[in-house]
């Protein structure tokens, strides 16, 4: 059994000024005052409503958090002949970037 991705097949890119050839950041900004915003002054929020949020911390999202598998759970397969015809490509199952 092999998992469907793994971190060494993953492409990473850096975003670049097209004139410059510099790499791009990006700063963290308070919406109203409009100063900078030091990364440990940072918390997650959830918006409730206009300009109205409920601050959530990493440990309450972790408490929440869905066991992923990475897999997909067939339940039942279909018998071909309640296959529309004019769906070929159902016939075959999922295509997963361009393999069959």
């Amino acid at each position: 059994m092999y998992p469907a991705t793994s971190d060494t097949e993953k492409i990473h890119f850096n975003q670049l000024n097209k004139k410059t050839g510099h790499r791009i950041k990006y700063l963290k900004v308070d919406a109203e005052t409009g100063k900078e915003v030091s990364s440990d002054e940072v918390i997650k929020g959830y918006k409730v409503d206009t300009d109205t949020y409920v601050e959530v911390s990493n440990n309450e999202l972790e408490n929440i958090a869905l066991e992923s598998t990475r897999t997909i759970d067939i339940d039942e397969f279909v018998p071909k002949s309640e296959i529309d015809p004019r769906y070929p490509s159902l016939l075959f199952g999922p295509r997963w970037q361009g393999r069959a």
